[in-house]
């Protein structure tokens, strides 16, 4: 093509010409910008999910943990009254007669003692005091088992709190990691919209200088 038509036509048309560079470039600017928005919303998005996954998992442990308390609660219910059964039992034991007192022994261990004038053989006060000993080991052995299913309940309760803390950590980790790669992108964007910037300079610069260059010749 003739450089004076080519100069010609530029001369004519090189407002549009630099309009469009500019608006290609603002195209190319705003695309990324978008990218990079696009690209951290997707990370906020991903951190929200496993925060409310996470939520969603702590309150059914939650739940969990009050479940396990009323059985303690309960426990302790039946704890209380085996106590309170016991203590009135013992009560009873100074009025106990020397045949209530055989009838105890034979129950007790499937044997009929011996009942001399004196009681059984064993004189009446040794007899209650035997009888309220065992009462009392019969009380420790059944508190012992409740006191077992609390420990056991406890433990249950303290492994799931561990377990929310481990989920809670988890979640905090993974806003951490999420964050990190939001800053991340930003300070790529930055970078490269500081580059955007330079390039936009030497571009104007070029189109100005190539501009005057063709009207010259």
């Amino acid at each position: 093509m003739d450089k004076a038509i080519l100069k010609s036509l530029f001369y004519d048309y090189w407002k549009n010409i630099v309009v469009f560079v500019l608006a290609f470039l603002l195209f190319k600017s705003c695309q990324t910008n978008n990218e990079v928005q696009l690209a951290n919303n997707d990370l906020k998005k991903e951190v929200k999910d496993i925060t409310k996954e996470l939520t969603e998992k702590n309150k059914d442990l939650q739940g969990k943990i009050g479940q396990l308390e009323k059985k303690k609660q309960k426990t302790n219910t039946k704890i209380a009254y085996i106590q309170n059964k016991a203590k009135k039992e013992i009560e009873k034991v100074a009025k106990l007669s020397t045949i209530q007192l055989a009838d105890f022994y034979a129950k007790r261990y499937d044997n009929e003692p011996e009942i001399t004038e004196n009681g059984v053989i064993l004189i009446d006060t040794v007899a209650k005091q035997n009888i309220i000993e065992l009462m009392q080991k019969d009380l420790c052995e059944s508190e012992i088992e409740f006191v077992k299913d609390n420990l056991k309940i406890t433990e249950q309760q303290s492994s799931i709190k561990d377990t929310i803390i481990d989920n809670l950590g988890k979640s905090l980790t993974e806003h951490q990691k999420v964050m990190n790669e939001i800053i991340k992108n930003t300070e790529k964007s930055l970078r490269k919209e500081k580059v955007k910037k330079n390039f936009w300079k030497l571009t104007s610069g070029a189109i100005l200088i190539g501009a005057g260059y063709l009207l010259v010749k």
